[in-house]
């Protein structure tokens, strides 16, 4: 028990220092402008070429910051004791485009209590594109209190 507590501690003490670190990177990247690029923009446009070219087509999303609208679906790949993790969300203007989004629990606390079906707005900037998946760093989460369905 205790060896655990001390593994949590130092794993909060490295995550302070890496933003610490990476405090002017964040400030870069809450200033990038938020593109009008969606899921079923991107699915079009790699439909659009040739199977061969497909992979240059998905890496060349990465680092374009956008702001969708997603539906909460689940935590899966629990990491550091519990502390990072990945969120599985569809994006809520096409049900079938997934939107994971990796994060560290502290940073969005409410993405511990959510359940199946909530609605968040992410920020964030796209790390990888796999045809219908976009994984996303977020620059901020907040929950939709406001959706009516």
């Amino acid at each position: 028990m205790a060896a655990e507590f001390l593994s949590i501690r130092a794993i909060n003490f490295v995550y302070s220092v890496y933003q610490s670190f990476n405090k002017s990177e964040r400030e870069r990247l809450e200033k990038m402008r938020v593109t009008d690029l969606t899921p079923d923009k991107i699915k079009d446009r790699i439909d659009s070429v040739a199977v061969f070219n497909r992979n240059d087509i998905e890496n060349s999303y990465k680092g374009v910051k956008v702001k969708w609208h997603v539906i909460f679906n689940g935590i899966v790949d629990k990491k550091m004791f519990g502390a990072k993790g990945t969120v599985m969300t569809q994006y809520s203007g096409a049900l079938n485009h997934w939107v994971n989004v990796k994060l560290y629990f502290k940073d969005c606390p409410e993405i511990k209590i959510a359940q199946k079906g909530d609605r968040f707005w992410v920020t964030g900037i796209i790390k990888k594109v796999e045809y219908t998946s976009v994984y996303i760093e977020p620059i901020e989460i907040e929950k939709d209190n406001f959706f009516v369905f």
